[in-house]
């Protein structure tokens, strides 16, 4: 079955695939961010402990921003591929330009504020050596990272409402 939207011709299979891997992108960096704001809770507590294995964690952490990153393009290749058929449906709906500019932001701080932060914590742990030590520096990139984290699931967690309840 076909679908004419302004002389469009809607196949519904090629939506429906652009749908799917637009909610598993979203679900993917949602997922990463998650599971690196536990992770991140983690570095603390064993980096004071034993900083070689602090090193191995924060090492697992790095991979995360990968995730996030391949998250990003998956959500951005299926919000194109959907855009492309409902973009006159949806394109001019309140809870829509509200949802693009949540990804707007969760771009924004998620692979950007979230990933200066990473550098900058990365090179005063560098710059410790073998003598980690939780510095007013330490503490207060620490407590960035976990706002950006904060932030970025709520911003999440308002992407999926808005994307359920679709109001006009």
């Amino acid at each position: 079955m076909q679908l004419r939207l302004n002389q469009k011709i809607m196949n519904p299979t090629l939506y429906n695939m652009a749908l799917v891997m637009h909610i598993v992108g979203i679900t993917v960096m949602a997922g990463a961010t998650l599971i690196e704001y536990v992770t991140f809770r983690q570095f603390w507590k064993t980096v004071a402990v034993d900083q070689a294995q602090g090193a191995v964690v924060w090492e697992t952490i790095s991979n995360y921003q990968k995730m996030m990153g391949i998250g990003m393009l998956i959500i951005i290749l299926g919000g194109v591929g959907m855009m492309y058929y409902l973009h006159e449906a949806w394109g001019a709906q309140l809870w829509f330009r509200i949802k693009f500019g949540l990804v707007i932001l969760v771009i924004f701080n998620g692979l950007g504020i979230r990933r200066i932060l990473g550098s900058r914590l990365n090179k005063l742990i560098i710059n410790m050596g073998t003598a980690f030590q939780a510095t007013q520096s330490t503490r207060r990139v620490r407590s960035s990272i976990q706002i950006v984290h904060l932030i970025q699931l709520l911003l999440f967690l308002a992407i999926y409402i808005l994307s359920i309840y679709k109001f006009t």
